[in-house]
């Protein structure tokens, strides 16, 4: 981090602590008695890390309390476990909300991710929840009238609902109108070049803003992936490696990189979208984010590349299947395989355990099936081993949010592989491939 990266960083801190103003949330949830309530915000942009900004127990009575300190307008989470749901608040406001019952917080259990609803109890007309609500409503409604038109009515009709509902850009509100719009223009074909000049080249960079962060993730996709990157570039990221400077150089070809701010950020985005492939050497593309952090030019991204090589540290790093299960698998030394985490039932856990079966009986001799069900019965009308559990922890650990879940272990019984593909899709190409490779060094070992 430079000299000035860390001035800046101290002085946005001083600026806080005076301007800052108290944000309190008085709620009600009766059916979550005992369960604790939390208020979270986004780290930093393009990372899954979050920062708990206060937190309550709802108690006996159904109630509970969150308090902050914000100096802005902050998208935020309230979170129950994994069910979750935004919320604006604004620096002063008060709210009251309820959470109403909802059938699902019984049948689904809690590791499961999920949407936490809730109403205001309470809400003034000129609340930035409300005045974007209806503005979504709007947006929706012109989105679903304009399917299957033409590009030319569909832009006439951007310009008409950006005349009626998005006349100003001022405030947060005014930002949220225009940046929507922005999409809008972007996915109905307009010119890049002058959507570029008009709301990128001499705009502030606010990422932290949802509807400005929709349309810059969605005008600048993977770099990696673009046709500005060659092959001969891939060959060299991927092989070998690729300098910041290289990478800098590349993007800079391009006149929608001509800014240094906008260069850095997308190279943030880019890799931690690369990196988190299974294909991919996550190493590499880290190196690349280690000079980038000495680099950059504002506290922010610094605090996203930080971000992002955690989510890379917590996908890529080894972790032993048995630490992870709580020592409970029979776990075959010398054979690779599959953790597979699910619940009993579900028709794709059915069709892939189906598949499993059938690859098994090919190739039983090169891999095993390991399985950690999240419930308190066990199905054990299959062959491989499986143990139960309601093991939160190992979710969280791993990342998981959905089921049912496959990782892949090595010969030493380590998770080197997350969120992996479907057993129907494409397992049997890597299975094939152990076999071969093993076939081969027996014939070798014969001939000696």
């Amino acid at each position: 981090m430079t000299f000035k990266v860390f001035l800046s960083s101290i002085f946005s801190i001083s600026v806080l602590l005076c301007t800052a103003q108290k944000v309190r949330i008085e709620g009600e949830a009766n059916q979550l008695i005992g369960f604790t309530v939390e208020l979270a915000k986004q780290k930093a942009p393009f990372s899954s890390d979050w920062i708990t900004l206060d937190s309550d127990t709802i108690d006996e009575n159904g109630n509970f309390l969150l308090e902050s300190r914000l100096d802005e307008i902050t998208l935020v989470s309230i979170r129950v476990n994994r069910f979750k749901t935004p919320i604006y608040l604004e620096p002063g406001g008060n709210y009251t909300i309820a959470i109403p019952n909802n059938d699902e917080y019984n049948l689904i259990p809690f590791w499961r991710p999920g949407n936490l609803d809730y109403y205001f109890i309470d809400i003034d007309t000129n609340d930035v929840n409300r005045i974007i609500r209806d503005f979504d409503s709007e947006y929706l409604n012109l989105y679903l009238n304009n399917e299957g038109r033409n590009i030319l009515s569909i832009r006439h009709e951007v310009k008409k609902f950006e005349e009626t509902y998005a006349p100003y850009s001022q405030g947060f509100e005014g930002q949220y109108k225009r940046y929507s719009v922005a999409l809008l223009k972007l996915t109905s074909g307009s010119s890049k070049l002058k959507l570029y000049e008009e709301y990128l080249k001499n705009d502030p960079i606010i990422l932290d803003h949802p509807a400005y962060s929709d349309f810059f993730n969605n005008f600048y996709p993977n770099f990696f992936e673009s046709k500005e990157f060659s092959e001969a570039a891939q060959d060299s990221l991927f092989k070998t490696g690729m300098s910041l400077a290289v990478l800098d150089s590349l993007m800079s070809r391009n006149e929608f990189f001509a800014l240094e701010e906008i260069r850095q950020w997308v190279m943030v985005k880019s890799i931690r979208e690369e990196a988190l492939k299974n294909d991919k050497p996550s190493n590499l593309l880290n190196k690349i984010l280690d000079e980038l952090e000495l680099v950059a030019i504002n506290q922010e991204i610094v605090n996203s590349v930080r971000g992002v090589q955690i989510d890379i540290e917590k996908r890529f790093t080894p972790l032993p299947v048995q630490k992870i299960t709580d020592g409970n698998m029979n776990i075959e030394k010398g054979k690779p395989g599959i953790l597979v985490v699910a619940f009993p039932r579900g028709n794709e856990r059915t069709k892939e355990a189906n598949t499993l079966e059938n690859l098994l009986v090919k190739y039983g001799d090169y891999f095993q099936v390991i399985e950690y069900q999240m419930s308190s019965s066990l199905d054990n009308a299959n062959t491989w081993m499986r143990v139960q559990g309601n093991n939160r922890v190992l979710v969280e650990d791993l990342s998981i949010f959905r089921f049912p879940w496959y990782g892949w272990f090595d010969e030493n019984g380590m998770l080197v592989e997350r969120d992996l593909f479907k057993p129907s899709d494409g397992l049997e190409e890597r299975l094939y491939g152990i076999k071969a490779k093993a076939d081969e060094q027996n014939r070798i070992k014969i001939g000696q």
